[in-house]
């Protein structure tokens, strides 16, 4: 449990205050902050709405943080690979793919051109001609 720093109220997430504090002082738009916006459908809305998302709860988002958090959901992952869990593969897989999406708001860089540009250089590998890479 953990307390707002304004009103001291039991809260149950680590956050500066609780969400009333927080719409008092006019850091927060509306009681419920993703009605109004529709559904993302490309990778450029997940962190554009991750952004907006992650200010909504008060998340500070910086690369130690969200490294700690890619472990803790690979670790997900290698827990449900194990068990054989396919849903919880699947889940996990997800998790991890939306905690990658805070690494460009941290390091400040468009995450979509980033992976367009490593996948050209990815896509021109021939790993069938060469296994052990071209050679130099």
């Amino acid at each position: 449990m953990y307390s707002c720093k304004v009103c001291s109220k039991t809260i149950h997430v680590d956050r500066y205050m609780c969400r009333k504090c927080a719409r008092e002082q006019g850091r927060l738009d509306k009681p419920h902050v993703f009605e109004d916006i529709p559904t993302a459908k490309t990778l450029e809305e997940v962190i554009a709405q991750y952004k907006y998302w992650s200010k909504w709860n008060d998340f500070h988002i910086t690369m130690p943080a969200t490294m700690i958090k890619l472990m803790e959901e690979l670790g997900e992952m290698a827990h449900a690979v194990h068990r054989g869990n396919k849903e919880g593969i699947v889940d996990a897989m997800a998790d991890v793919f939306i905690t990658l999406c805070k690494v460009p708001i941290a390091m400040n860089c468009d995450m979509p051109e980033l992976v367009l540009k490593v996948w050209e250089q990815v896509r021109q590998r021939d790993y069938k001609t060469y296994p052990e890479g071209r050679p130099k």
